[in-house]
C-alpha cells in the first residue's frame, strides 16, 4: 500500500522545495519535489514549484511541462496561467505567452504582475498602445511598483511620447530618489532627445549614488564627447574599464564614443570587443557593418546570418536592422546586386511593420526664406553685441553628405572646438520663449529685434564652454529650417560662416538607404524616390541661399574635400581665418564614390514607381 504525506508533512515537503529554490539549491529543490510527484503525481503546487527549479536551472523546456501540468490541474487559478506565459516568453513564443498571460489578467483584474508582465510581452511584439493600457491599469491600483513605472515610460518612448515618458521617470524618482538605474535610464531618454545638458545632470546624479555604475559611466563619455569635451569622456572610460565587468552594451558606447569622434581605429576594436562579449548583438553588428572585410577579420555575413537564425519571428524590428546591416556588409564585399535586393527587403518590411508613408516633400517657401535685408544692400545691418562671441562655423547638409567628415577633420585644429551635434538653433529659440515666458518664437526668421541680444545671449552660454577663437558646429536637420534662417543668422551672428556639404545625387542617394538613416524618431522606411527628390530640392535651395552671401557661405564638394583635402581647408580658411596647420589626412574615410555599380539598380527601380 503506498504510503499518503499527512497534510503537515506536505506542507513541509512544499516549504524545504522552497527554501532549496530561494537558496538557488535547484537540484536538492528538484530531488525533493521528484521524489513527492511519485507519490502524488497530481499536486498542482508540486508542478509549480518544479517548473520554477527548472526555471532558475536554465531549462525552460522542462519548466514549460511542469507548469503546463499544473495549469491543466488547476486552469482557474491565475498564478499558474502567469507562470505558463511567462515561460513561454522565455522561449520567445510571444503570442503563446500573450494568450495565458490574457486568461491569467482575466481571473485576476487587479494583480499588477500579471498586468506588468502582459505588457512586457506586447513590448517585445512592437505593441506599445496596448502594453501603454495594461501599465496604467496597473499604476491605478499600485502606484510605487518601480517595474511598471519603467516599461510605461518604455511604452511611451516607443510610440514617440518622450515627455510624458520623462514625466513618468521624474515621478519614479520621487517615489525611488536613490535609484541608480533610474536615474540612467532618465538620462538614456534625454541623451536620446539630444538634451545632452539635462542628460549630463541626470546622470552626473546617479553616479552619487553609485559611483562605479558602468552603465553611467559609459553613457556619460558619451554626452562629454558630443559636447566636445572629449579629455573628459576618455577620463570616464578609463574608469569604467579599471572597476572590471565589461558587458557588450558598456564596449558599444565606447565604440560609439569613438565613432561619433570619427576615430575609427579605437571605435572598431570597442565594438570588436563587444562582439567577443555577445556576438548577437544587434547594435554591435549594425555597426561592424560600417567596417571593410579586411578592416573587420571576420566573416560578418556568417554573424549576422547566425544573429538572424537566434531572432524570434516576432521581433520584426530587430530583423529588419540587420537586414539593413547584412546589406551594408554585402555592400562592403563588392556583392552589389545582392546588397540591393537585400536593402529593398528590409525597407519594406520596416514600412510595413510601422505602417509608414513615404516621407513629404518640404515646402519651399522662397518668398519668406531668400527676400532679406541682408541681401538687399551692400551694408546690411548687423548686431554688434556679439563682437566679444566666438566664430561659428555652421557645416550643414543632407544625410550621409559628409557633414560629420568635414566637422571632424576641422575638430583637429587647434584653437576650434567642437559644438553641439544639431538642432542648436531650435534650442537657442526653445530657451529663449521659456526665458521670456512666451511661445510666439517659432524660428529664428520670427525673431524680434527687440529679443536679438536675449538671442545671442543664450547662444554664448551655450557654445562658451566649448570655445576658443572658432567652433564648428554640425547641424545634421535636412529639414530647411537653416536655409530658412539664413539671413537672420548672417545678421545676427555676425562672426558666422555656412559650409554646406554636396555629394553626388546617387551616391548621397544610396548611402541614405543603404544606412537606413533615421530622420524620424524612432526609424524612418524611405521611398527611394523622395530621397532623390530631397536631395535635389536642398541642393537647389542651398544654391539659391548662398547667392548674395558669398563672402561668409561655401559649398563644399565631397568628394573634392576627400581627395584634396589640403585644397579644400585652404578654401575653408580663406572663408573664416582658420590657421594653416598640418593635419593627418589619414582620417578621412576612402569612400569616394560607391553608387557607380547601382546607378542602374536605382533607376530601374525609380522607372517602376
Amino acid at each position: 500500500m503506498t504510503k499518503r504525506h499527512s497534510p503537515r508533512s506536505r506542507n513541509q515537503i512544499m516549504q524545504e522545495a522552497s527554501e532549496a529554490i530561494q537558496e538557488g539549491d535547484t537540484a536538492r529543490a528538484i530531488e525533493i519535489l521528484s521524489a513527492a510527484l511519485r507519490e502524488d503525481p497530481n499536486r498542482a503546487e508540486l508542478h509549480n514549484l518544479m517548473a520554477s527549479a527548472y526555471q532558475l536551472k536554465g531549462n525552460p523546456a522542462k519548466a514549460l511541462d511542469h507548469i503546463q501540468r499544473a495549469s491543466l490541474l488547476d486552469p482557474d487559478l491565475a498564478e499558474y496561467q502567469r507562470g505558463e506565459g511567462i515561460i513561454l516568453a522565455a522561449l520567445n513564443r510571444y503570442d503563446d505567452a500573450e494568450n495565458k498571460l490574457s486568461l491569467a489578467a482575466e481571473l485576476n483584474p487587479e494583480s499588477v504582475d500579471i498586468l506588468n508582465d502582459l505588457a512586457v510581452v506586447l513590448l517585445k511584439t512592437w505593441q506599445p498602445e496596448r502594453a501603454e493600457k495594461y501599465l496604467r491599469k496597473a499604476i491605478d491600483i499600485s502606484q510605487n511598483e518601480i517595474n511598471v513605472v519603467y516599461n510605461l515610460s518604455l511604452a511611451l518612448i516607443k510610440q514617440n511620447k518622450f515627455s510624458e515618458a520623462e514625466e513618468q521617470f521624474l515621478k519614479a524618482l520621487k517615489i525611488f530618489p536613490g535609484d541608480p538605474h533610474l536615474f540612467y535610464e532618465l538620462g538614456r531618454l534625454q541623451f536620446e532627445r539630444n538634451h545632452l545638458a539635462d542628460a549630463e545632470a541626470t546622470l552626473k546624479r546617479g553616479l552619487a549614488h553609485n559611483p562605479e555604475d558602468l552603465d553611467t559611466l559609459t553613457l556619460l563619455a558619451r554626452v562629454h564627447g558630443l559636447q566636445g569635451a572629449i579629455e573628459e569622456g576618455e577620463k570616464l572610460l578609463r574608469l569604467a574599464m579599471s572597476c572590471g565587468g565589461m558587458t557588450y552594451k558598456h564596449y558599444e558606447n565606447i565604440g560609439f564614443f569613438y565613432d561619433e569622434w570619427g576615430k575609427r581605429t579605437e571605435a572598431l576594436k570597442a565594438f570588436k570587443a563587444a562582439f567577443s562579449a555577445n556576438p548577437n548583438s544587434v547594435g554591435t553588428l549594425e555597426n561592424l557593418s560600417n567596417y571593410t572585410p579586411d578592416e573587420l577579420g571576420i566573416n560578418l555575413l556568417h554573424a549576422i546570418d547566425q544573429a538572424l537564425d537566434t531572432l524570434s519571428p516576432n521581433d520584426a524590428g530587430s530583423r529588419a536592422i540587420l537586414k539593413f546591416a547584412r546589406a551594408r556588409a554585402m555592400d562592403k564585399a563588392g556583392k552589389y546586386c545582392e546588397a540591393w535586393e537585400q536593402a529593398i527587403q528590409a525597407n519594406a518590411e520596416y514600412a510595413a511593420l510601422h505602417d509608414l508613408k513615404p516621407r513629404p516633400m518640404p515646402h519651399l517657401d522662397s518668398s519668406r526664406r531668400f527676400d532679406s535685408p541682408y541681401f538687399e544692400g551692400s551694408s546690411p545691418r548687423k548686431y554688434a553685441t556679439w563682437d566679444d562671441g566666438p566664430k561659428v562655423l555652421f557645416v550643414a547638409g543632407m544625410p550621409r553628405s559628409g557633414k560629420s567628415t568635414v566637422e571632424n577633420l576641422i575638430g583637429e585644429i587647434p584653437g576650434v572646438k567642437l559644438g553641439y551635434e544639431s538642432n542648436i538653433l531650435p534650442k537657442t529659440i526653445d530657451e529663449l520663449n521659456a526665458r521670456i515666458g512666451l511661445n510666439f518664437v517659432k524660428s529664428l526668421d520670427d525673431l524680434p529685434d527687440s529679443y536679438v541680444s536675449l538671442f545671442q545671449e543664450i547662444l554664448k552660454e551655450k557654445l562658451s564652454a566649448r570655445a576658443q577663437s572658432h567652433i564648428a558646429i554640425t547641424n545634421t536637420m535636412s529639414s530647411t529650417y537653416v536655409l530658412n534662417c539664413i539671413p537672420k543668422i548672417l545678421r545676427t551672428v555676425p562672426n558666422s560662416y555656412f559650409i554646406f556639404t554636396d555629394r553626388d545625387i546617387w551616391d548621397n542617394a544610396w548611402k541614405i538607404f543603404l544606412f537606413h538613416y533615421r530622420l524620424d524618431a524612432p526609424s524612418y522606411p524611405y521611398d527611394f524616390s523622395c530621397i532623390v527628390k530631397q536631395i535635389e530640392f536642398w541642393r537647389n535651395a542651398v544654391e539659391q541661399a548662398s547667392k548674395g552671401a558669398s563672402e561668409r557661405v561655401i559649398i563644399l564638394q565631397y568628394q573634392t574635400f576627400v581627395t584634396d583635402p589640403r585644397t579644400s581647408l585652404e578654401a575653408i580658411s580663406d572663408l573664416c581665418g582658420l590657421p594653416s596647420v598640418n593635419l593627418d589626412f589619414n582620417l578621412l574615410p576612402n569612400d569616394i564614390g560607391c553608387a557607380g555599380p547601382y546607378i542602374d539598380l536605382m533607376k530601374t527601380y525609380l522607372a517602376g514607381d
